[in-house]
C-alpha cells in the first residue's frame, strides 16, 4: 500500500482512474461494502452492494444493513 501514503516523495498520489479492478481487489475491495437508500416510494429496502459494485443483499432498515455487514465481517463505507 505504498502508493497510498502521501508523505512518500518516491510515490506520489495517484490520478484519478489509474486503481484497476484488480488493484482494489488486493488492497481488501472484497471486506468493504456500501449501502444504497431506497429509490422510490414504493422500495423500501436498502440495498447491499460490495466495494466492486457487486449486489449482496438487501435489508428493511439501514440499522439491519449495517448489522449484516458486520456479522460477516465486512466494513461499511461511505461513498460521495
Amino acid at each position: 500500500m505504498m502508493f497510498l501514503n502521501k508523505k512518500d516523495q518516491n510515490h506520489p498520489p495517484l490520478k484519478f482512474g489509474e486503481i484497476s479492478k484488480k488493484d482494489l481487489e488486493r488492497m481488501g475491495a472484497d471486506s468493504v461494502a456500501y449501502i444504497r437508500k431506497p429509490d422510490s416510494a414504493t422500495d423500501h429496502s436498502y440495498k447491499i452492494y460490495a466495494g466492486d459494485g457487486s449486489y449482496i443483499g438487501e435489508e428493511d432498515n439501514i440499522k439491519a444493513a449495517i448489522a449484516e455487514l458486520r456479522v460477516n465481517n465486512i466494513v461499511c463505507v461511505t461513498l460521495h
